[in-house]
């Protein structure tokens, strides 16, 4: 009789263990809905040739206020450990501003419709708070004044870092900085002085870093 009150303690002790093990994953697991507000420090670096000559080479870049959406699932990957799939959209447009790429010729960008993919390996703190980091795909349409026959369609790659806290049992809030570095884009800038032109070929590197405070509830 010892032996089966011993061997049930002992069973009823590691069920327990694991349901707390895994108790305080649950905060963290499931749909989420989110609304996120930002500054996003857009930057390209742009360079002009014409032929085999480079006609010089400048920096276009602007610190632009935004916000979004967020949508994400949490599954539990572990003892403290959540593998969370997302996507997030910024329905505004992020002006890159404008910037010199040789003596005379400039140009100006935005990006708008911008969506990331992303997955977020995440990592619990205790109950009610955890760290996670992210990587992505991203997506944006490209508008840029003063240059021709450049794509519509931005791609690019970005990573983030953030701590995520559970206000209530279900209402969160998270921190979070990121990095996106995207595709090179390139398109033609034609000046005319008198009866010559001269047809510059403009390449341009985008890269965005961005603060973001997320406020969502857990479903």
């Amino acid at each position: 009789m010892k032996k089966i009150l011993s061997t049930t303690a002992i069973a009823g002790s590691l069920c327990l263990l694991g349901t707390s093990a895994f108790a305080q994953t649950k905060a963290f697991e499931g749909p989420h809905l989110g609304l996120f507000g930002s500054f996003a420090g857009a930057e390209v670096d742009g360079s002009g040739s014409t032929g085999s000559s480079k006609t010089g080479s400048g920096t276009a870049g602007k610190v632009t206020p935004l916000g979004g959406i967020d949508l994400g699932y949490g599954f539990a990957a572990g003892k403290d450990f959540v593998i969370g799939l997302g996507l997030s959209y910024i329905p505004m447009k992020a002006e890159i501003g404008e910037g010199k790429v040789d003596s005379t010729a400039s140009i100006s960008g935005e990006l708008k419709d911008h969506y990331t993919v992303y997955l977020q390996p995440t990592f619990i703190i205790n109950k009610d708070a955890a760290a996670y980091i992210k990587a992505g795909y991203n997506h944006a349409d490209l508008k840029v004044s003063n240059a021709t026959g450049v794509s519509n369609d931005l791609e690019g790659w970005m990573g983030a870092i953030g701590l995520k806290v559970m206000l209530t049992p279900n209402a969160f809030m998270a921190v979070e900085a990121s990095y996106s570095d995207y595709d090179s884009v390139k398109g033609t800038r034609t000046t005319t002085a008198g009866t010559a032109s001269t047809t510059t070929t403009v390449t341009g590197d985008p890269k965005v870093a961005q603060g973001s405070v997320i406020l969502g509830f857990k479903f």
